[in-house]
């Protein structure tokens, strides 16, 4: 089992929609998935309200929203056959209060966005990050991904500059798309489309997936892997025209 967290202080940034987007990926080529919400808003699970029954299920945890004749731990509960969890978090997020679920935690996703005010804010969210797992060591590592990004803009070439002048390199540039809304209101990862107009997009996240997958249970990647060929039909799993359905 593996855990992905996807974190940032600074709101709207992105961090739902990478959360949603990974989670459909996964449930599209038959693993388990968790899709953990601690987000007092619960947009990821107000996402998954809309997933569609002939798309994969995904189990959704909510500590903020409440089922009635079920208690709380069973709510919480983790299914045994589980195989990535994924954990949306808070704008604002107390890191000494979820430093205990940081410990668990195998990779930890940050979503920038280009902006002069997001850059100065996610910048100063990593080195207060940086000091807590000083305090509090985990084995998470951590991977930053430039989200609804204008690589001709002058300002993303600045994201750049900025962050590898703090020894951090985007391990995944996702580029602004307006497919990606669509994907949301339908309850579905723009990875579980099979239209020629999203090719693109999904190219995108091939860095990603494989960062992720980096050091994985070479049988389980294995597994990984035939289920996405499988299912997109083609020998290349992340090949531009994939379409993970």
């Amino acid at each position: 089992m593996r855990t992905i967290m996807v974190l940032n202080s600074k709101g709207g940034c992105g961090k739902t929609t990478i959360v949603t987007n990974l989670a459909g990926y996964y449930a599209s080529i038959g693993l388990p998935v968790v899709l953990k919400d601690f987000d007092p808003q619960a947009s990821s699970i107000e996402w998954l309200k809309q997933r569609p029954y002939s798309k994969p299920a995904i189990h959704g945890i909510s500590p903020f929203r409440s089922q009635s004749g079920s208690t709380r731990s069973w709510q919480m509960r983790i299914p045994p056959e589980t195989k990535r969890i994924i954990i949306d978090t808070p704008a604002g997020i107390d890191l000494q209060r979820h430093s205990a679920i940081m410990k668990n935690v195998d990779k930890i996703l940050i979503p920038v966005q280009q902006s002069a005010i997001d850059i100065r804010a996610t910048a100063m969210f990593i080195q207060e990050l940086e000091k807590l797992f000083r305090i509090s060591p985990t084995e998470a590592v951590i991977g930053l991904v430039a989200n609804r990004a204008n690589q001709n803009s002058p300002s993303f070439f600045a994201l750049q500059r900025i962050f590898n002048n703090l020894d951090f390199e985007f391990i995944a540039v996702l580029n602004q798309n307006e497919n990606y809304a669509h994907a949301a209101e339908s309850g579905i990862s723009i990875l579980e489309h099979d239209s020629p107009f999203v090719a693109q997009s999904k190219q995108d996240w091939q860095p990603l997936i494989n960062w992720l997958e980096e050091g994985e249970d070479k049988k389980e990647k294995q597994q990984v892997l035939r289920a996405t060929v499988s299912a997109a039909g083609y020998s290349n799993p992340f090949s531009r025209a994939s379409t993970f359905a």
